[in-house]
């Protein structure tokens, strides 16, 4: 979610549903061009489909027209920008198998980055924890590394735990500071603004849940916080979203990005959720899981969207210990996702980004994924390359290297 979701394109996705026409918007845009530049409508379109990524040129253009849209500061979305396509870079680097000069130093700025009294720098302030995770996992996962700060993997595990959870506690933060009206937003994009905040918490929640299976699977012995409470399954498990609030996130992300290709997204980040709540579910309660027709019914659908591609490219399933613990358990059988997909089966994922707010207790639905539903066409289709994900989780997969335990974008090309 996190890469597909920049806040420069997301301010034109929804500039229609918050009253800006596309004439107002290129009206912006040409304030701040030089002369002889311009923007046309057939690349708002694009945008507000969510059908391709716009290129260089285009996304200056449109950066004041989001500032405007979101009403968020200017300067804090060009940071964003600038952080974004650093970390961009050096993931692709470290997919094509280097250890970047530069990653230690863009690790020390990320630390840098401190907390703002604006939204925009607020929003800066804790993406940056899920930043610093995501690169300090994927570089110690690839063939070439090289250490960080000195550092042995053990330490560095620690340390992509301790952030992951930052990042959970400051985007929980974040988004209760914007719903209480604190950054002075008006009430369109503040209710965009706390949802893409819940679902990067819960994002962050997925991640930890994935490296507390590779924990316990590995005998790392991480622990949770500063008292040295064990890392363990269960206690990740409570931090993962329920299918109710999925639903009501979801229906806000859907009304403002309507898109088919936000919409593709939304359904292959939910699969990765629904994959998620099934694991939770089956390792506290193996039995009771098993039993559980709508819980397989549903895990069965995440895995059968996850084999479509998203963005081009498609999740490696085997390697996401959240399908490896539904397998292990014998929730699903292995071969089950890819019968179904030859067969041409409709499949019904939950409509929504991984979203979540704080549990106190664990609460796998008792109908799990099926509140709210987007019916997607399972067809045999030419599929491109299998991504092989650097870390546990398969949370966005996308054009480069993997950031973090949640996955999301792959290192090895395995055909």
């Amino acid at each position: 979610m996190g890469r597909k979701m920049r806040t420069e394109d997301i301010g034109v996705a929804v500039g229609k549903a918050l009253g800006f026409t596309k004439e107002a918007m290129l009206a912006v845009a040409a304030t701040s061009a030089k002369e002889g530049a311009s923007l046309d409508q057939r690349a708002l379109a694009r945008i507000a489909k969510g059908v391709s990524s716009p290129q260089a040129q285009t996304r200056l253009f449109i950066l004041p027209i989001s500032a405007e849209i979101l009403g968020l500061s200017r300067e804090a979305i060009a940071r964003e920008m600038y952080w974004r396509d650093t970390y961009d870079r050096l993931s692709e680097e470290i997919g094509k198998g280097s250890t970047p000069v530069a990653l230690e130093g863009f690790l020390l700025h990320l630390l840098d980055i401190a907390e703002a009294s604006d939204a925009a720098g607020a929003w800066n302030h804790a993406m940056a924890s899920y930043m610093f995770a995501d690169l300090q996992w994927d570089a110690m996962e690839s063939k070439a590394f090289a250490g960080l700060f000195g550092r042995r993997k053990r330490e560095i595990r620690q340390s992509c735990v301790n952030r992951f959870k930052l990042a959970y506690d400051r985007f929980s933060a974040f988004a209760a500071k914007v719903r209480s009206g604190a950054f002075g937003l008006e009430a369109g994009p503040a209710a965009l603004i706390a949802a893409r905040a819940d679902s990067m918490k819960a994002v962050a929640a997925e991640q930890l849940f994935s490296l507390a299976l590779l924990n316990e699977q590995g005998a790392w012995k991480l622990t949770i916080n500063d008292a040295g409470q064990a890392f363990s399954v269960r206690q990740t498990a409570e931090l993962l979203p329920t299918d109710k609030e999925v639903a009501r996130f979801s229906s806000i992300l859907l009304d403002f990005l309507p898109g088919d290709g936000w919409k593709r997204r939304i359904d292959n980040n939910n699969a990765v959720l629904s994959l998620a709540l099934a694991s939770a579910a089956v390792e506290v309660d193996p039995i009771k899981a098993k039993a559980d027709s709508s819980l397989k019914q549903a895990c069965l659908a995440a895995i059968a969207a996850l084999r479509l591609p998203c963005d081009g490219e498609r999740v490696a399933l085997d390697t996401l210990p959240t399908y490896q613990s539904v397998v292990r358990t014998g929730l699903v059988d292995p071969s089950a996702g890819s019968r179904g997909l030859k067969a041409g089966l409709t499949v019904a994922i939950l409509a929504g980004l991984l979203f979540g707010g704080a549990q106190s207790t664990l609460r796998v639905p008792a109908e799990p994924v099926r509140a709210v539903v987007s019916q997607i066409q399972v067809r045999i289709v030419d599929q491109p390359a299998t991504l092989r994900l650097a870390g546990p989780g398969g949370t966005r997969p996308t054009v480069v290297a993997a950031i973090g335990p949640g996955g999301t974008v792959g290192t090895t090309l395995v055909v």
